[in-house]
């Protein structure tokens, strides 16, 4: 047997589906921090230090706004094809539920943008990683446990 599939093979299940969610949460990650990166370079300029504190926090929480909507759409398709097993809900029902779960994830999130930017005075990108960060874990449970079936 091969060393990859002896140690998929051992690997608990709970384990696999945790390392399929992030590598599907990397892929949406990326997704959203482009967005956010062509946004805050061009239409919705966050990176500049000279803007402020506040400035950069108000377009940062914009373009992270308009990310969320795409990378949220992209999460879900990869969750439901690779990650969770889809119908515990109808269709409607589970994407609804999907984006109420980010959503409410969503808010803490920006809490954390708004605490490093505007209370730390920390660089927007530092910022705009540990914005998705924060409310990947929280997405996964709520997914797992009321979104989808176990």
């Amino acid at each position: 047997m091969f060393p990859a599939k002896k140690l998929l093979s051992s690997t608990p299940p709970f384990a696999l589906q945790f390392g399929k969610y992030l590598i599907c949460g990397g892929t949406a990650f990326t997704v959203h921090w482009t967005i956010v990166s062509i946004l805050g370079h061009t239409l919705s300029p966050a990176f500049d230090e000279s803007l402020g504190d506040e400035l950069r926090f108000r377009r940062s929480a914009i373009n992270n706004t308009v990310a969320f909507f795409f990378s949220n759409t992209v999460a879900y398709f990869l969750n439901v094809r690779f990650v969770f097993q889809s119908g515990r809900f109808n269709r409607k029902t589970e994407v609804g539920l999907f984006f109420l779960a980010s959503a409410i994830g969503f808010f803490p999130a920006l809490y954390s943008l708004d605490l490093i930017i505007r209370t730390f005075s920390l660089n927007t990108h530092i910022a705009n990683i540990g914005f998705p960060a924060v409310a990947a874990i929280g997405n996964f449970f709520a997914r797992k446990l009321l979104i989808f079936r176990r």
